[in-house]
């Protein structure tokens, strides 16, 4: 993977993981969001989930997360479940987005 492939990559992994991790402040702070911002959330989890399958594909446990992620994530058939079970789901997903990110993503030398 080029430095550029890889910058680009991290980018991805970052919006995808702040993306699920600010589904959490309704939580936190006792607020809600928009149901438009969670069909949002779907996309950018699947498209996150599209690329770092594809360039991180060599490695085994990264395509598992992936696929899986996006799987639970995709917005063409949607995966129902409670608000209380989505969190958990939103923080494994910026969980394992991270995890990618700092465990899976070579850094420069």
């Amino acid at each position: 993977m080029t430095d550029q492939e890889q910058d680009q990559t991290k980018l991805v992994i970052r919006i995808a993981a702040v993306v699920a991790i600010l589904a959490l402040l309704p939580a936190i702070f006792g607020s809600r969001l928009p149901y438009s911002y969670f069909m949002n959330l779907r996309w950018v989890v699947l498209i996150a989930s599209a690329v770092c399958g594809v360039l991180l594909r060599g490695n085994a446990g990264v395509l598992a997360l992936c696929v899986a992620l996006g799987l639970l994530f995709n917005p063409f058939s949607p995966f129902h479940a409670t608000r209380d079970l989505w969190r958990v789901l939103d923080a494994a997903a910026a969980a394992g987005f991270c995890w990618i990110l700092f465990g899976s993503v070579k850094k420069k030398a």
